[in-house]
């Protein structure tokens, strides 16, 4: 996971008094790998974590499906995630 690579507690360090804030997103510059929190009604927050060039993510937030395809279009030299 991007967090355990940076070695940082994110879920720890997002304001929980910040009610506006409902998506957190994590994206590698080393290869396909995104992670993105998303803020329950209950202030928990879950992980979802994706690592295909093919796959998708929503952003809540904003009602928005993201393709990694489209998140790299430009990145050069990615690895693929295990």
């Amino acid at each position: 996971m991007i967090s355990q690579i940076l070695q940082l507690p994110f879920i720890k360090i997002i304001p929980s008094d910040s009610p506006s804030l409902k998506n957190y997103i994590l994206v590698s510059s080393t290869e396909y790998a995104l992670e993105i929190y998303t803020r329950k009604e209950n202030n928990e927050w879950m992980l979802h974590t994706s690592k295909e060039k093919n796959s998708h993510i929503h952003i809540s937030a904003i009602d928005c499906d993201l393709a990694l395809a489209d998140i790299y279009a430009q990145a050069t030299d990615l690895v693929p995630s295990n």
